[in-house]
């Protein structure tokens, strides 16, 4: 869950899920959501916004493997899906499968939405056939395959293993993107033997839009600079080197100056140390603010001339969708599905690790008299409104057994 409902995520798939859960309950379904990242552990739910959402805070519950205690068959799954991992590790997962065994004992639901291909999995498909007296259909959202991407190489065999288990187990599976759907042909066995749709991200139109927030400074008006103020750049994601964020520090490090630009950088990430470091290094510290954690982002996008998050790899990028449904243009990298930056009328596509290439569209950027009419009408086709009614064909065909 993201931080304004009281979880520890700001990562774009815990919004994706709240906001999927709260459009869900618009449209009149009864949603409960088992969240793994809140603040407090609770076997009654907290209701937000008429969803209700069972937490649990595996850093609290889990402490040791040998600790805590657990029916044989919830170590028999630990053992068999969570073995290579250390023991604090599986602690994690086995606290995770107590608390999901105890709520999906309060609940009989329709259809069992997960969304995550990997530790998730097993603990969902048992539970769904140890728990329930009923067989709902499980539906397994795919958002990418980063844990088998990027990290150490111990890391990276472990999540590689992990996925392929959830994906044996899964039959049912919602693919993020085009993107995801490609990886997933080239990185999952007989993937055509699943059933699967691909592709449905939904934004919140009515909390971006333009000027749908008071911008930071309020130098911003129309979607454009003001004056002989400097352009207003952004950078939207976590501080970590898969994102890009030293490639935008390193292409701001000539050529530009305070009095050209100022960049907004919004976000948090271990890597904080030497971001500012590399900010020290390059002496742009007159032109880089880093504003770390924000609550609310659509107050950003109405500031910013340009979003900048030259990220190597992106299997949607909400992001993008969200500053452009704010009439802001945006930057990426080519590794941003073309579905989401589609033109040079909404933004550019740069090369990743290219810290020329992206210094060239940054100024050609904020040169440019963008048509904000074509960016919105390009965001406009990820508005919730549009792709609420997929989810409903979808859940529909699951429990009428025709997905």
């Amino acid at each position: 869950m993201p931080r304004r409902v009281g979880g520890r995520n700001t990562g774009g798939v815990a919004n994706h899920i709240w906001d999927l859960s709260r459009q869900l309950t618009d449209e009149g379904y009864d949603v409960s959501v088992l969240a793994h990242n809140l603040y407090e552990s609770r076997s009654d739910p907290v209701v937000r916004e008429d969803v209700e959402i069972y937490g649990v805070n595996w850093k609290r519950l889990g402490g040791h493997l040998g600790t805590v205690s657990a029916p044989g068959d919830l170590y028999a799954v630990n053992r068999d899906y969570f073995g290579q991992f250390p023991p604090a590790e599986r602690a994690k997962y086995l606290a995770y499968h107590l608390h999901c065994r105890s709520v999906f004992a309060e609940l009989s639901p329709d259809v069992i939405h997960n969304h995550h291909l990997g530790f998730k999995c097993p603990i969902v498909h048992h539970e769904r056939d140890a728990t329930l007296d009923a067989d709902p259909p499980i539906l397994t959202s795919v958002h990418g395959f980063h844990g088998m991407m990027f990290g150490d190489e111990r890391s990276k065999a472990n999540h590689e293993r992990l996925i392929r288990d959830g994906y044996a187990l899964s039959s049912n599976l919602l693919l993020n993107s085009s993107q995801v759907r490609s990886e997933a042909t080239e990185l999952l066995p007989d993937l055509e033997s699943k059933r699967y749709a691909v592709g449905i991200n939904g934004i919140d139109g009515q909390r971006y839009r333009p000027n749908g927030g008071a911008g930071v400074t309020g130098t911003r008006e129309d979607g454009e600079g003001t004056g002989d103020e400097p352009a207003t750049l952004l950078y939207v994601s976590r501080l970590e080197e898969r994102k890009g964020i030293f490639t935008l520090l390193d292409a701001l490090s000539a050529e530009f100056s305070a009095s050209d630009v100022r960049c907004l950088v919004v976000g948090e990430g271990e890597e904080r140390p030497a971001v500012e470091r590399r900010i020290t290094d390059h002496g742009i510290g007159e032109m880089v603010e880093l504003k770390g954690f924000v609550p609310e982002l659509a107050d950003y996008y109405d500031e910013a001339d340009v979003l900048v998050v030259p990220s190597y790899h992106e299997d949607f990028g909400l992001i993008y969708a969200e500053a452009m449904s704010c009439g802001t243009p945006v930057i990426g990298t080519t590794n941003v599905p073309e579905s989401v930056i589609p033109n040079e009328s909404v933004g550019f596509r740069v090369p990743p690790k290219d810290p020329a290439s992206l210094r060239d569209a940054i100024r050609t950027a904020i040169r440019t008299e963008w048509d904000t009419e074509t960016i919105l009408d390009h965001a406009r086709t990820f508005h919730w409104e549009r792709k609420i009614e997929e989810y409903d064909d979808i859940y529909a065909d699951l429990v009428n057994g025709e997905f």
